[in-house]
């Protein structure tokens, strides 16, 4: 069942009208969820947020 949750997932952000930027930040935190799903460490948080970061930067100075 996972397997098919995720193929949904990914042809969604495939198919979107999303910026690149966005389907590859997509991308980037499904690969982090799925690999690391069954962990319950501080560092999991850090990865969210480091993930976040790099994304975020992209978009400083841009307006809606």
């Amino acid at each position: 069942m996972a397997v098919n949750v995720n193929e949904k997932i990914t042809d969604k952000i495939r198919e979107g009208t999303f910026s690149e930027e966005i389907k590859d930040f997509l991308r980037d935190i499904l690969i982090f969820e799925l690999e690391h799903f069954e962990e319950a460490r501080p560092r999991y948080m850090e990865k969210y947020e480091e993930l976040i970061n790099k994304y975020t930067a992209k978009f400083e100075g841009q307006e809606n």
